[in-house]
């Protein structure tokens, strides 16, 4: 598994991926797509959830979209709706509750 911090996520043209709507999408190298089985993709400074991309299901869908681009460096790029994959939310955890200290009785006992 790999963890992928996506800069900027940017919006398809219209009816890319659906028709007569733009849908959010992020590019992966298709290399690195398919040297690794599973990416964990988080949007920008945003950790609160992230998306899950399979290797297989990457490259078949920008096949299927038809979606590899190639950027000026020459690489292969695979156009990715993140719609088609898994959204995962993760659970923060929950602060830490102070718990105020026992009060003991004071005994008061005369002294002769």
């Amino acid at each position: 598994m790999k963890i992928h911090k996506v800069r900027s996520p940017f919006m398809s043209r219209l009816g890319q991926f659906e028709s007569g709507k733009q849908t959010l999408a992020i590019g992966l190298d298709v290399n690195a797509l398919k040297g690794t089985d599973i990416f964990r993709c988080y949007l920008g400074a945003n950790t609160k959830c992230y998306y899950q991309i399979e290797d297989k299901k990457g490259i078949t869908l920008s096949m299927e979209y038809g979606s590899i681009w190639t950027n000026p460096r020459g690489r292969q790029v695979a156009i990715l709706p993140l719609k088609d994959f898994e959204r995962v939310e993760v659970k923060q955890p929950e602060p830490v509750k102070e718990v105020e200290p026992e009060k003991k009785e004071e005994i008061n006992i005369p002294l002769f």
